[in-house]
């Protein structure tokens, strides 16, 4: 690894270290974990460290989306080594963890996902439609956005977005998408 890269890093925990420390906070806390400060910080830094070590030569082009991928990583790995070893992190938590259904299976995901891309397309623009991906499943921020090939500038991004939830949701609305089924 060159000094470009490490400093790239450097700049990258400086920028990113807050908001990774927090995310990790609410991941534990959302899913009724007690994990302590310090230990959460050690994630972080875990976190960074897998991208010093990282092998791959290929620039990062979404250093925030990837981060958080490697930080939900490191806090899976510290979850699993806790139960393995019979720590306890919060006994109604470990509880529900191990009697929780299993999640959808990749084919199940793969049609839900195919459901929504049929959605949009009948409804949103093509440019709408990519600025909903990237924004919400991919997790770009609108600089990441604007900094790809045919896209707005990044100050018009944010209205862009909002138009285009707001079409969804007027379209869903209508179709009585917003009623429970029976």
């Amino acid at each position: 690894m060159n000094e470009q890269q490490q400093g790239l890093i450097r700049q990258w925990y400086d920028q990113y270290f807050p908001f990774l420390f927090l995310f990790l906070q609410a991941y534990f806390r959302k899913r009724g974990f007690e994990v302590a400060k310090s230990e959460v910080e050690d994630l972080v830094q875990n976190t960074f460290l897998a991208l010093l070590e990282r092998k791959s030569e290929t620039p990062i082009a979404h250093p925030l989306a990837y981060l958080k991928k490697t930080a939900l990583s490191q806090a899976q790995l510290f979850l699993d080594r806790k139960l393995k070893r019979g720590t306890s992190l919060a006994p109604e938590a470990v509880l529900s963890q191990r009697a929780a259904p299993r999640g959808p299976s990749a084919l199940e995901r793969r049609e839900a996902e195919w459901g929504v891309w049929r959605l949009m397309s009948g409804v949103l623009s093509q440019l709408e439609q990519t600025i909903v991906y990237k924004r919400v499943v991919e997790g770009y921020s609108y600089r990441e956005i604007a900094a790809e090939k045919d896209m707005p500038r990044e100050q018009y991004l944010p209205t862009l977005f909002r138009r285009a939830k707001h079409k969804l949701y007027r379209y869903l609305k209508q179709n009585h998408y917003d009623k429970p089924q029976s």
